[in-house]
């Protein structure tokens, strides 16, 4: 017994010693090659473990930020028979196979007796896979092959000890890599958060001054054709005018939701009627040079999303296409509805089964390589040269995706074209078909004297929303800021019923003056008015409550006086256009 115990004693000091060894050896090359690159370290790394286990064969990697397992320098010295192919590997999660992959995705130690096939392609017989573990961080993984003897107990615990001694060098080099990878992206991110910024208020500006023009063309426009009986010369010309307005109108609510980042106000609607109401605009941007083919489901396809948000997704993957087809081409939006069986919702990673709206991008274009595509929803990843944009703008499109409960999948080819498909959920409410109804004249509410006071900055729309309120039946007081509007309720005791007031003004804005009046007059409705969104309104009051509402520039004089109708209206109030009985 004395000497079997002198024996192991023996035994366990010179592995100990030989552990030692292999370490010091490790940390030499750590030291003199880390200058080098990561292909001639991590050769020489693996070389010093395959000495030391007597194997021909061996691969040592680490697990990237993206999840891939990369082995550099695989190729730079490949033994000879192992037939690794030139080029260093990298392989996704998805691809992880086999022995090692096996060892990867379930974090243990796996030792196979008999022929294993390499993640190069090859053969070896016998192999040994140990994962480098921190914690619960999958770092790497060391693969070990190509012997005469089979590997033997002490043989996983050499390899172990080696694992645990590369998992803090592996950990520290992950977090080193991930660093200097976020610098570089927030530089890029500051980059475009700033080009963003400044096109985004050069935008929003514009498009304030613009929609309160054509509110006054709208206004005065529709004032005119109430004054044109049929028949007249004129009232053809009238129509054109207020039809561009119209569209002028809608042009840039559109080019609003492409420039501007807003909070998702999801509903349920048409996916066919959100691409066809997009398919206009999109013919103008993309070009005469490039088809666009719309083809709709043969049914209405609900869904709950953000309409205008989806606009811009329609813009950017349109805009991305069209570039892709510098010498025309054809560019086909198909909207259907797909069934997935738990077979197929496998297949499709992040699918579950059931009913899907499907909305597919089609183009013609140049395509992208592997290595493209699989980078293409990476934010500020770009295939243009410089001083032409800083990415495709597919992270956006991702972003809104995902966020609207759906996925996206791209599939291309070079010179074959690129497809994304997104796939979204099925809304459970349905949209309710109604067959088409002979219009019904329908007049405006009509005021019963009651005083409203409208705050607008801009003379010509304050002039037309008064005119409009006095032809509905309203007492009206007009204030050119919110100053003005404060001297009025405070200082001469005016007490309107309703407020109508600019969202953007110099001085006080319109929220600010909204609080301020209702200290004074606890029961004002308000209605506030503005070319951009209601988020930034919503975002500083009471979305619930009762006491305002808001309309988008330009609105029409029936717009105005619904949404006055709907704010101030009690249970009791006859119907609109119904004279009372009283």
């Amino acid at each position: 017994q004395y000497i079997t115990e002198q024996r192991d004693s023996e035994d366990a000091l010179r592995e100990s010693e030989r552990r030692s060894a292999v370490r010091n050896r490790i940390a030499q090359v750590f030291l003199t090659a880390g200058g080098q690159g990561d292909g001639v370290v991590f050769v020489r790394v693996r070389d010093v473990i395959l000495e030391a286990v007597q194997s021909r064969y061996g691969i040592l990697g680490y697990v990237d930020g993206g999840g891939s397992w990369v082995c550099p320098g695989v190729a730079a010295d490949p033994p000879l028979e192992s037939g690794t192919p030139r080029g260093d590997l990298v392989l996704a999660g998805r691809e992880w196979s086999g022995v090692w992959g096996r060892a990867m995705r379930e974090r243990r130690t796996v030792v196979e007796t008999g022929v294993v096939e390499t993640p190069g392609g090859s053969r070896v017989r016998r192999a040994l896979d140990m994962p480098i573990i921190s914690g619960e961080q999958l770092l790497g993984n060391i693969l070990i092959g190509d012997r005469d003897a089979e590997f033997a107990e002490k043989d996983v615990r050499f390899v172990e000890s080696v694992a645990e001694y590369l998992a803090p060098i592996f950990h520290a080099r992950l977090q080193l890599a991930e660093q200097e990878r976020a610098s570089r992206q927030l530089q890029d991110q500051l980059q475009q958060a700033q080009k963003m910024e400044a096109i985004g208020r050069l935008a929003g500006g514009v498009a304030h001054d613009f929609n309160n023009m054509l509110g006054v063309i709208l206004g005065y426009g529709e004032t005119l054709l109430e004054g044109l009986p049929d028949g007249d010369p004129l009232r053809d010309y009238v129509v054109e005018m207020v039809a561009a307005g119209e569209r002028s109108a809608t042009m840039t609510r559109q080019l609003l939701a492409f420039s501007r980042t807003q909070t998702l106000r999801p509903e349920v609607v048409d996916l066919n009627a959100v691409v066809e109401g997009s398919v206009r605009l999109l013919r103008r941007v993309i070009g005469e040079d490039v088809t666009l083919e719309f083809v709709p489901a043969a049914t209405p396809v609900p869904v709950r999303l953000d309409a205008g948000r989806w606009e811009q997704v329609l813009m950017n993957l349109a805009v991305n296409a069209r570039d892709a087809m510098r010498g025309g081409g054809t560019l086909t939006i198909e909207v259907k509805i797909v069934e997935f069986d738990a077979s197929s919702a496998l297949a499709n990673l992040g699918i579950e089964p059931g009913y899907y709206a499907v909305l597919d991008i089609a183009d013609t274009g140049c395509g992208m390589d592997s290595a493209t595509e699989a980078r293409v929803f990476e934010p500020y990843f770009t295939t243009k040269e410089s001083g032409r944009g800083t990415g495709l703008g597919l992270s956006s499109v991702y972003g809104t995706v995902e966020q609207s409960g759906g996925t996206i999948w791209v599939h291309s080819e070079v010179g074959r074209g690129t497809t994304f498909t997104i796939h979204l959920p099925m809304a459970e409410a349905t949209i309710a078909i109604r067959p088409a109804e002979a219009p019904v004249e329908r007049r405006p509410r009509v005021g019963r004297g009651e005083l409203v006071l409208v705050v607008e900055d801009e003379d010509p729309l304050r002039r037309l929303v008064q005119a409009i309120l006095l032809r509905l039946g309203y007492t009206v007081a007009v204030a050119a800021n919110g100053n003005e509007a404060v001297e009025l309720v405070e200082g001469a005791e005016l007490k309107p019923e309703l407020v109508i007031t600019d969202v953007v003004m110099p001085g006080m804005n319109g929220v600010a003056l909204a609080k301020r009046l209702r200290k004074t007059l606890p029961d004002l409705k308000v209605i506030f008015m503005s070319g951009y969104t209601d988020a930034e309104i919503a975002s500083s009051l009471d979305v619930d409550a009762r006491w305002w509402s808001f309309i988008s520039k330009p609105f029409t004089k029936e717009a105005l006086a619904g949404t006055i109708e709907a704010i101030l209206r009690d249970e009791d109030d006859p119907v609109p256009g119904v004279p009372s009985t009283e």
